[in-house]
């Protein structure tokens, strides 16, 4: 089928009401993103109370999958100040294991275990306890 000029402007509005779609799309995760930081930033940092990665989910309406993102990536950020639990699974010893894990020094060793390794994420941060024990007066 030969195009005529009006297939040509039908798809260039098609393509512009996508291209504002998905740049309306960006922006929506892009305050998602910023809303996630603050939320974080009160309730670890300010109220000293732990978070998840599906309350942050269900609190800002992310996927589950990019709160585990805001969350590591909070944490990697505050990790002098903060405590996290992990989800590492894999097979250890010939089973299928699914183990949370307190510290990145637990979750080292106990990714080093699991062959193959199937995921390793973040599943909780905590205000960390060392951060927050009071300091001897000199």
């Amino acid at each position: 089928k030969k195009m005529t000029m009006m297939d040509v402007e039908q798809s260039g509005a098609a393509a512009t009401s996508a291209a504002a779609a998905t740049s309306a799309s960006q922006e929506r995760a892009m305050k998602q993103m910023a809303a996630a930081e603050t939320l974080l930033r009160i309730r670890l940092l300010d109220n000293h109370e732990p978070v998840s990665y599906k309350w942050l989910s269900n609190d800002v309406g992310l996927s589950a999958t990019d709160a585990k993102r805001a969350l590591q990536s909070f944490f990697d950020a505050h990790a002098d100040q903060l405590d996290a639990v992990f989800c590492v699974s894999g097979m250890q010893a010939g089973t299928f294991r699914v183990r949370l894990v307190q510290g990145v020094d637990a979750m080292q060793a106990a990714t080093a275990a699991m062959t193959p390794l199937a995921g390793c994420h973040i599943f909780s941060a905590s205000p960390s306890k060392k951060a927050a024990a009071p300091k001897a007066e000199e």
